[in-house]
């Protein structure tokens, strides 16, 4: 099967042309406008965006490669750091590394989530007690006095019964069920498809997933003492659901066709959350994430919010009362201009949140280059003093990565509190 990769935001056209059985994934992508792809008479053009991973189709497979996260390696460390997955060590067995070679995220994402189930099975799987309610001959746990009443008046041969069941049956496991489903049917390396059917098979006994409520499982998992393990094996299958898209996990996938993209825009926002809480912590600074603020645009006439505004991060410094925005945007902007709509969404994140004499917000984005900070510009306003000023960072993610792994402050750490810094003065 030949196989096409390209970097994000970019775009190839490729001689191939579709199979029938690839229009569900096509619909699908198109739906969720992940990439855009074109019917050509001379073959399809695909166009890449924010997303990355793979898209499998009958006859070819299209790679998009996370080049500014510093392609799949760069990524997965990305992944593991952001998510919290603090037992995945940087691997180095030959298996790891011919996974990584060969380019597909979406074997090397199963391959680490395969090394986190088996370290569950060998510390043994979590049992918690299930509210049951069933008909039974002999009264078990408490009697249903109203559905007795309901269903069985005047019999006493069945008893409507509730009681708990101390059972495998329970969210956690199931969580860790449905990954293992859908990896060893969609994997696409051999070893790592039947590695992934062996641990499914041994799951598969424990509990059952064809009532999983994905949603109701994301708010309702909490972890503690007991469950505490589970948690790097769940960010990994959580990895696999999202990539794929909820609405085909319980696909049969009869048809070898299938889509599992990541979403680099989202997954920038909340590694610059975590790198910047880190960073900015010394340097005694809080953030806050996604915050919502209704007061800043007002609607005079009927006297109020006309809408909110969520900047990406607003950083605060001591008992100063300005905050600082900085707004994350996951575009290549090494070779060309930023994007009008984005100046003008940080000037207004600076007028409106930093009251000093000069408001200021950043803009920071994934530079292939050395980290450093690429331009700065301000409002000019005739016969008066400049007004609001912007910063356009260029963060280098695998030199931030390095950082992190090696415990040191770098030059990407340094970049950020130093301009930071300036700006509470």
């Amino acid at each position: 099967m030949q196989t096409y990769a390209i970097g994000e935001w970019k775009s190839i056209t490729v001689e191939e042309f579709f199979h029938p059985s690839d229009q569900p994934v096509i619909t699908q992508l198109r739906l969720s406008d992940r990439v855009e792809i074109d019917e050509l008479k001379e073959g399809i053009r695909i166009k890449a965006k924010s997303w990355v991973g793979v898209i499998h189709f009958q006859d070819f497979e299209i790679q998009i490669i996370p080049k500014l996260a510093g392609e799949n390696l760069g990524l997965v460390n990305m992944l593991t750091y952001t998510a919290g997955v603090t037992a995945l060590k940087r691997y180095e067995n030959k298996r790891y590394l011919e996974i990584l070679k060969q380019g597909s995220l979406f074997d090397l994402v199963v391959w680490l989530f395969c090394d986190a189930c088996e370290k569950i099975l060998a510390g043994g799987i979590l049992f918690d007690y299930e509210r049951q309610e069933e008909s039974l001959t002999s009264l078990r746990g408490r009697l249903l006095i109203d559905k007795q009443y309901r269903r069985r008046f005047g019999q006493i041969d069945r008893l409507e019964c509730r009681f708990d069941e101390h059972s495998s049956n329970i969210l956690e496991n199931q969580l860790l069920t449905l990954g293992l489903f859908k990896s060893g049917r969609l994997a696409q390396d051999g070893l790592i498809r039947n590695r992934a059917r062996k641990l499914w098979t041994i799951l598969s006994e424990t509990c059952q997933i064809d009532q999983l409520d994905i949603e109701a499982a994301r708010h309702e998992i909490y972890y503690n003492r007991l469950n505490d393990h589970y948690q790097d094996a769940h960010q990994l299958a959580w990895m696999i659901i999202d990539g794929l898209g909820v609405e085909d996990l319980f696909k049969s996938n009869q048809t070898p066709s299938f889509a599992f993209l990541l979403d680099m825009n989202s997954l920038f926002e909340q590694f610059l959350n975590k790198y910047l809480t880190e960073i900015l912590r010394k340097n005694e600074m809080t953030i806050a994430y996604q915050h919502h603020d209704r007061s800043i645009i007002w609607d005079i006439f009927r006297n109020r919010s006309y809408s909110q505004i969520i900047p990406d991060f607003l950083v605060s410094s001591g008992n100063s009362s300005n905050r600082l925005a900085v707004d994350a945007k996951y575009k290549i902007y090494d070779t060309r201009k930023v994007d009008p709509g984005d100046i003008a969404q940080v000037f207004l994140y600076a007028y409106a949140f930093d009251h000093s004499s000069q408001p200021t917000s950043v803009l920071i984005y994934p530079t292939e280059e050395k980290s450093d900070q690429r331009a700065s510009m301000v409002i000019r306003q005739s016969n008066q003093p400049y007004g609001a000023r912007i910063h356009v960072l260029g963060l280098n993610i695998p030199e931030a990565l390095e950082e992190i792994r090696e415990r040191r402050p770098g030059n990407s750490a340094a970049l950020i509190t130093n301009m930071l810094n300036t700006a509470f003065v």
